[in-house]
């Protein structure tokens, strides 16, 4: 199973209960391909960048859930053919850290995180100046 979250911005006309409603939907969509329904986080309503379907605000909710491929699909296309539903987009949730990076990150003082690798040096460009030359751009 894969970690995703949709963003969905709905139209700002509607009431806590369509909304809910809306919500509800896409979670009958997760649970019946078999993933998990999560945390849901909205932000309420906020200006957009541009007008989407003539609407220049948008009440903003951000959902996380578990599941496969095939459930990221199901819940776009459950919630693409919604009305009410002015933008829907997935995307798949990466850990901050890589296994075992947080625990090491830990261990390093603030000085030696500052100070950088001990075999930072120039970056391997050669010259006083970190020249090198022989570049594309440079006539010959």
């Amino acid at each position: 199973m894969n970690e995703y979250e949709v963003m969905l911005l709905t139209r700002t006309d509607l009431e806590g209960e369509a909304r809910a409603a809306i919500l509800e939907r896409g979670q009958e969509a997760v649970t019946k391909t078999g993933g998990t329904w999560g945390k849901v986080d909205e932000w309420g309503r906020k200006r957009t960048t541009y007008p989407i379907q003539k609407q220049p605000d948008a009440w903003y909710h951000v959902v996380e859930f578990d599941g496969t491929g095939e459930t990221a699909d199901e819940i776009v296309r459950v919630l693409r053919i919604t009305e009410g539903v002015l933008r829907v987009m997935v995307t798949a949730r990466v850990p901050a850290y890589p296994e075992g990076a947080k625990e090491a990150l830990e261990r390093i003082s603030d000085e030696e995180f500052a100070a950088g690798p001990k075999d930072r040096g120039r970056g391997g460009r050669g010259g006083p100046r970190g020249g090198g030359g022989g570049g594309r751009d440079r006539e010959r």
